[in-house]
């Protein structure tokens, strides 16, 4: 599309004419004959440039994780024998992963290349397709502007990270175990498959004293082996829950701990029933990788966007989950409904336990009141050490 911006120039054509016209003669008409001539060939020169103008999006990679950041390259290209005095480039994604971007200018000379990088980071899961731009080409009087969509497929994925929770296990032996049901508990009387010797620096906790009085010598318990456990875990992605000053950035925080710990337990050989609370009910039974991407391809596409209350959510769905068995609730705050509905779950008979990304002063004393009820809370920078 070829629109006229400048105005001023119109209006002087305009009067010219107009002089021309009512006076006649040679100089009148030449200002007019002048003011007409720039315009063609202004109009002529833009033509012959905008076909000749290409755009492309490069990046070293297109699969990333929350919070990472790369370069992109914006690369523009003249394959003309006229210099283009300039373009503007809009790229929608840019506009929406940095509140500073202001488009790029630049003008190109003849059969010149330029690549123009832009730094950016990934605050939230998604797919972003860098492709969608805005191109806008003056010619060299700036009378003329042409603007033209381009859509291309410049996708880049990024899904939540996956955090090795290494400070988290050092001291989550007892948070691994309240996590998984009943009928796969740890137990005592470990088969030599599941033990390895002790080795200095191990904490002394992990002995097995039985096993180990039985060989001779020290064993500790391999929680890197663990098979045969269950756990259930409930996520709330209610849209409502998240809203805060950093409510996006906490609800990835929450997105991949919940990741994070359930690839640390498939890892272990512990099988996970996940059931999320989002605008659409969306169950996960994860105990392989295509299980665990399964999941991870889910989350790609889906934000918390439920409109549902997370605690009847968790009540609603108590059916699949059996009587005495533990649950992991994953929810971004433990407000005053959040602690009542965990008080009722433990009085049921549920080994329950919380993670959650957002602290309120508010609600440090309904953490306190719930771990002295032995129901553990734990935050996102807890969990990470």
């Amino acid at each position: 599309m070829i629109k006229i911006i400048n105005k001023k120039f119109l209006i002087m054509l305009l009067i010219s004419f107009i002089y021309a016209y009512l006076e006649g003669g040679n100089l009148p008409y030449s200002i007019f004959y002048g003011f007409l001539c720039t315009l063609i060939f202004s109009l002529v020169y833009l033509l012959a440039t905008i076909r000749n103008v290409a755009v492309d999006i490069k990046f070293n990679r297109d699969i990333f994780t929350t919070f990472e950041d790369t370069e992109v390259i914006t690369v523009v290209k003249n394959y003309g024998i006229l210099p283009i005095p300039y373009i503007e480039i809009n790229n929608k994604v840019f506009y929406e992963l940095d509140k500073d971007y202001k488009g790029l200018v630049l003008s190109l000379g003849i059969d010149e290349n330029r690549r123009l990088g832009v730094k950016v980071k990934f605050f939230t899961r998604g797919i972003y397709n860098f492709g969608e731009i805005k191109l806008h080409i003056r010619d060299i009087f700036s009378l003329f502007n042409f603007e033209k969509n381009i859509k291309k497929e410049n996708i880049i994925k990024v899904y939540p990270k996956i955090y090795s929770l290494e400070k988290f296990n050092s001291y989550g032996e007892d948070v691994l175990n309240g996590m998984v049901n009943e009928k796969g508990n740890i137990k005592e009387d470990y088969s030599i498959s599941d033990m390895r010797k002790y080795r200095i620096g191990d904490s002394l906790r992990k002995i097995n004293w039985k096993v180990s009085a039985k060989h001779g010598e020290l064993y500790i318990k391999n929680f890197d082996t663990v098979t045969g456990e269950k756990s259930n875990v409930f996520l709330n992605m209610n849209k409502d829950d998240y809203f805060s000053g950093k409510g996006k950035e906490k609800e990835e925080e929450l997105i991949d701990l919940c990741v994070s710990l359930i690839n640390m337990m498939r890892v272990r050989g512990i099988k996970t029933n996940l059931h999320i609370c989002n605008r659409e009910s969306k169950s996960f039974y994860i105990g392989t990788k295509d299980d665990f991407y399964e999941l991870m391809e889910y989350l790609l596409i889906h934000k918390s966007e439920g409109e549902r209350d997370f605690s009847k959510f968790i009540i609603d769905n108590l059916g699949k989950v059996e009587r005495g068995s533990s649950i992991a609730i994953m929810t971004p705050k433990i407000n005053e409904k959040m602690k009542d509905n965990l008080i009722s779950l433990k009085r049921l008979g549920y080994k329950v336990m919380a993670f959650y990304s957002i602290t309120n002063f508010e609600d440090l004393e309904k953490i306190s009141i719930l771990k002295e009820m032995d129901i553990r809370c734990i935050s996102f920078n807890e969990a990470l050490g």
